[in-house]
């Protein structure tokens, strides 16, 4: 594997967990700055988001336009949502490579991207010199503060470690349109956002630019919703398994679980009953690298069709 190097010192997973670790940390620390101590009613508001959180897999709908749930979803998923678009960025790759050739830059349509794992995914894979071209991502995301959040975090993983210019550039394009270019060359992602409704969505998405190739992962439990997506917007699409890859960032979240920890003290302090309902969740030191038993599918296009045209 080539590594890339500056001033003798090598941009490695550990190194790189490492700077995951201080920009989400980082960016919670600015998102909710109470370090004078919580407010019983934002006492309140972590606790209720962190039970809803707690149910996301089951059907569950925080509020992701509230800035302490999108606080609270990047310092529980982040390091597990990095891992799995990792795997999923190696693919999207492989995959270009052999549909494009050298064609510059790598387009992905990524919907429901949420606090930026994908573009994250990208950036890491190019600190250690797997990433040989160009990438724009074109991000899908219906809340402003999760797109905030996202972009705070990809701010400071970035500035933690230098780049160099002649290094390939992962690009960031936002917007409900995207451009022309896209069309018939771009792949998608859906990265654990089966959020009610999305069917509507992705169905305009791949109507309109007839993506040749995409992928989408799920948790286990929503599998019938992941089938309902395939059979309404994918009727012309392969759909394949996708075995993940080992997670590349496997070296724990310290600083994270030490900002999720300051939190859980706070709301004891505040509200002795609240902190031992939310005490099994806010406390949970095992954020896992990857995230339980995801289900990831592949789409491949099945005819070479101009799609329906863009629809705006």
């Amino acid at each position: 594997m080539s590594v890339i190097r500056w001033n003798g010192m090598s941009l490695e997973p550990i190194f790189l967990n490492h700077c995951l670790d201080r920009a989400v940390t980082a960016t919670a620390y600015e998102m909710l700055p109470c370090h004078n101590g919580l407010r019983p009613e934002l006492a309140k508001r972590v606790c209720a988001q962190v039970e809803e959180l707690a149910n996301l897999a089951s059907g569950g709908q925080p509020d992701y336009n509230d800035p302490v749930t999108t606080v609270l979803y990047s310092t529980w998923y982040q390091l597990g949502q990095v891992n799995l678009a990792i795997g999923i960025a190696r693919r999207l790759i492989n995959n270009w490579e052999d549909r494009f050739g050298a064609s510059d830059p790598i387009k992905i349509l990524d919907i429901g991207s949420g606090t930026f794992a994908l573009p994250i995914a990208f950036d890491t894979l190019r600190g250690i010199g797997d990433l040989t071209r160009n990438v724009t991502i074109h991000a899908i995301e219906k809340s402003r503060e999760m797109e905030y959040c996202g972009r705070r975090i990809m701010q400071e993983y970035r500035r933690r470690w230098p780049t160099d210019p002649d290094y390939p550039e992962v690009s960031l394009v936002f917007g409900e349109r995207p451009d022309d270019e896209f069309k018939r060359e771009c792949f998608f992602t859906i990265v654990h956002a089966l959020y009610p409704g999305i069917e509507a969505t992705v169905g305009r998405f791949v109507n309109a630019l007839a993506p040749p190739f995409g992928v989408c992962t799920a948790n286990y439990r929503k599998t019938d919703q992941l089938e309902q997506l395939g059979a309404e917007c994918f009727r012309n699409y392969k759909l394949d398994d996708f075995e993940l890859p080992e997670p590349m960032l496997k070296y724990g979240m310290p600083l994270t679980l030490s900002f999720r920890q300051w939190l859980l003290r706070w709301v004891f302090h505040v509200d002795p009953s609240l902190g031992q309902r939310v005490s099994p969740l806010l406390g949970n030191r095992n954020l896992t690298t990857l995230p339980k038993a995801p289900i990831v599918k592949t789409y491949s296009r099945l005819q070479n069709d101009d799609g329906e045209g863009l629809p705006w």
